[in-house]
């Protein structure tokens, strides 16, 4: 659309952490199908933490683990070589990091779907910040504008949606396509809390940027400690709304199979996740409160 008439809308930035980060961890306990024969087991966690390092000296990861979506496997291979535990280590070893590395840009969805995409398709997602909710086996992609129609900075306006269901079972007898499914991929419900914190993420990153621009280094500082806690939140709630998602398919389920049981126990589980998240939000709640109270000072206008 731009590039045909000059204008087009922007869309929502959303945070890398809910698509994966390198975490040392994940290569100290490494899943078996990373590994191959002759890798055994995950690294030691001093050269875990050694190969982290190294990946961020080489501008390949930022500050908080995101790996670049650029770096390929040769990339990586370079800027490990240069820590000896890596460079001397058997070929199956330095594969399975590279493996775990360049899984890292995805692996939140990795733990959702599996084999379901293909890398290309994972990369893809997370380059053009789709958000990405599930529903047994069927998947919703959803992608947000930012803000349209606005009349003036900061005051209230409408965004849009795009979405895409692909159920699991799209063709019927012969191989002719079947009509997609009502509530074919869920509704979303994941995505709930990550858009309204994706939207905060932008305002605040806008905020700090225009605060850095005008040398207001402290307010600037100020507005990248509100990005950190509403990512902190976007990564402690995104496992309790998998619980919660988890939950309401497999409640449903059961209800159709005429298991009230099941269903009641699944319907107990996610009430008890939905406390969580609810205490999740109040913690973060407050935290912001403190953090709003505390301020930048007066560090700016007394440069």
């Amino acid at each position: 659309m731009r590039a045909v008439t000059g204008e087009g809308v922007t869309f929502l930035n959303i945070p890398r952490t809910y698509y994966g980060l390198l975490e040392p961890e994940s290569l100290v306990s490494v899943d078996t199908e990373l590994r191959r024969d002759g890798c055994p087991s995950g690294l030691a966690e001093p050269l875990a933490l050694e190969l982290v390092a190294a990946l961020r000296a080489a501008g390949l990861l930022d500050a908080a683990g995101a790996l670049s979506l650029d770096a390929d496997a040769a990339a990586i291979d370079a800027a490990l070589g240069g820590v000896v535990g890596y460079r001397d280590a058997p070929a199956a070893t330095r594969e399975m990091v590279g493996r775990v590395v360049c899984r890292s840009v995805y692996v939140n969805l990795w733990k959702l779907l599996g084999p379901q995409l293909s890398e290309a398709t994972y990369l893809s997602i997370v380059r053009n910040q789709i958000l990405i909710d599930v529903q047994g086996e069927d998947v919703l992609l959803q992608i947000f504008t930012s803000v349209v129609l606005q009349r003036e900075p900061g005051t209230e306006a409408p965004f849009l949606e795009f979405i895409q269901r692909v159920c699991a079972e799209c063709s019927g007898a012969g191989g002719a396509p079947q009509p997609i499914r009502p509530g074919c991929g869920g509704f979303g419900i994941r995505n709930f809390l990550t858009l309204f914190l994706s939207i905060e993420v932008s305002k605040a990153m806008l905020d700090s940027e225009r605060a850095a621009e005008q040398g207001r280094d402290a307010e600037a500082a100020f507005h990248q400690r509100r990005v950190r806690l509403f990512t902190d939140q976007l990564v402690e709630a995104n496992p309790v709304l998998t619980e919660i998602s988890d939950c309401m398919t497999a409640e449903g389920r059961a209800l159709d199979a005429g298991d009230a049981d099941a269903a009641a126990e699944w319907g107990r589980r996610k009430d008890r996740a939905n406390l969580a998240l609810a205490e999740c939000s109040q913690k973060y709640n407050r935290l912001m409160g403190e953090l709003r109270e505390e301020g930048w000072g007066d560090s700016d206008s007394a440069a």
